[in-house]
């Protein structure tokens, strides 16, 4: 696919763009988030193999909070909260539809579906515009059968949208409980949205 859309190449192997520029993508990374410091030194690489002169720029949190969450002037970035699956990925959509500022990929069109009045929002395209529709469909119908259908269309778009991409989701984790510790749930989601472990209601757990 990269042969087709960017075939020139520089001396190094990197793929450049019609101005004959390298194809860079920087990564800007919160230092706080070791895990993906990590994984950017097995994917840059792999970035590199196919001609993309992929880099990594780690900050400190605040100034990724300014740069990246509340700012525009970057290429790239990773994040690992919100839209795991199942029910998190309805109640916290923002990797699917652009509906909030944790839309990275996509700030201004964020905007536009929560203040289309606001000078920075910009007027996404039509498929995005029907993206955030059906998000607003789902979320006005009580009827679950309704919601799990319009879920997976909007899944489904979004792998044609092709916004964000994902590297893994986060391994099961586990719990130690004493046998005397009653009323606890066997297994329980670990999710922001849910959120863990509120509704599992630790208020109720007693000692038998």
């Amino acid at each position: 696919m990269l042969d087709a859309i960017i075939p020139e190449r520089d001396g190094e192997g990197y793929r450049l763009d019609k101005e004959g520029r390298r194809v860079t993508i920087i990564f800007e990374i919160d230092q706080t988030r070791t895990t993906f410091l990590d994984m950017f030194e097995l994917a840059i690489p792999m970035f590199q193999q196919v001609g993309i002169d992929a880099q990594m720029r780690t900050m400190d949190r605040s100034l990724w909070e300014t740069r990246v969450r509340h700012g525009r002037e970057y290429d790239a970035t990773a994040h690992q909260f919100g839209a795991n699956s199942g029910l998190a990925a309805m109640l916290d959509a923002r990797f699917y539809v652009p509906i909030n500022n944790n839309c990275f990929y996509a700030q201004g069109w964020s905007l536009y579906y929560t203040q289309p009045d606001n000078p920075d929002a910009v007027e996404p395209p039509e498929p995005v515009k029907a993206q955030q529709q059906l998000y607003r469909d789902l979320n006005a119908t009580g009827d679950q059968a309704e919601q799990q259908r319009i879920m997976a269309q909007i899944l489904e778009n979004a792998a044609d949208l092709f916004f964000t991409f994902g590297v893994s989701l986060p391994a099961d984790g586990y719990g130690i409980v004493k046998n005397n510790v009653v009323n606890l749930m066997r297994e329980m989601p670990n999710s922001f949205g849910w959120p863990t472990p509120g509704p599992a209601r630790p208020e109720q757990f007693f000692k038998a």
